[in-house]
């Protein structure tokens, strides 16, 4: 494969996807309603907010990447039905149309909702999920109406632009404040560096659609997790566990995302995260 269009090339998803595949001299074009300032051969702007089908006709697409969305804001169900399942059928229409044969659509793990599991998989039941993970999930059987789509159920993407607890965390420990905390067994992280290379190696040796959750391997505590940013960012911050034990929580079954690719470690995903941001 050689030619991407990326949907969301503004996003850091997006961006940190792109630069990896331009890196490999792959040619992408990427769509969104702002300039990604992305300055390479190898790399073309399309203008278009993707909220009508209006996206030009490209010929001899090997792979559309659909990043575009909304991600988990607390925002309306109206809204999330139109941020993520009205545009992806626009996005799926425009597959169609040009005949392109194989695409990427990044969910969540999220659509799994109450799934009170210590481990999911790919076949956990989905239960109950909120507005944004049920949006996700009906964008998820849009796609994989395409010949070969390739699903990918992604936990906290961590990059310059993330939001949540870990980026919280980074914050906090850059400014020396307080850390109270939860000591939990964890995966639930990956890297767009990561989904270029999954989007890469799958595609390199399948020919059928899948779905596949992603995370790092092996799990470990939080506590190592900040014990672990806290010294590369020279922190003073205080740690204060709030419970003495090790409280329990859901893991990502890495078993088939093994079966394509090694996974990250969170270690790994930590060193190119505080280097996308921070430069430390």
């Amino acid at each position: 494969m050689s030619i991407y269009l990326i949907t969301g090339i503004t996003s850091y998803v997006g961006k940190g996807i792109a630069t990896y595949l331009i890196g490999l001299k792959f040619k992408v074009y990427g769509v969104s309603r702002n300039n990604p300032e992305i300055n390479h051969d190898c790399f073309t702007w399309i203008k278009n907010d993707l909220y009508d089908d209006s996206i030009p006709d490209i010929s001899q697409i090997d792979c559309l990447i659909h990043c575009a969305g909304d991600g988990w804001y607390g925002k309306s169900s109206s809204h999330y039905l139109h941020a993520n399942c009205v545009i992806t059928d626009y996005i799926n229409q425009y597959i169609v149309r040009n005949n392109i044969q194989s695409c990427v659509f990044l969910s969540t793990i999220d659509v799994y909702g109450d799934n009170n599991n210590n481990v999911l998989n790919e076949n956990s039941l989905i239960i109950n999920p909120k507005y944004y993970g049920l949006s996700k999930y009906y964008s998820e059987e849009i796609m994989s109406n395409n010949t070969k789509c390739l699903v990918l159920r992604l936990p906290s993407i961590l990059g310059k632009g993330t939001h949540g607890w870990m980026s919280d965390t980074v914050r906090k420990l850059i400014n020396h404040e307080p850390i109270f905390y939860t000591n939990t067994l964890t995966n639930l992280f990956t890297h767009p560096t990561f989904i270029a290379k999954l989007i890469i190696e799958y595609f390199g040796k399948n020919s059928d659609s899948a779905i596949l959750n992603v995370a790092a391997s092996p799990p470990i505590e939080s506590q190592l997790i900040i014990e672990y940013v806290k010294k590369h960012t020279s922190s003073n911050s205080m740690l204060k566990p709030i419970k003495k034990v090790l409280s329990k929580d859901y893991i990502i079954d890495t078993k088939n995302l093994e079966s394509i690719i090694k996974p990250m470690t969170i270690y790994q995903i930590l060193d190119l995260y505080l280097h996308d941001v921070f430069d430390v």
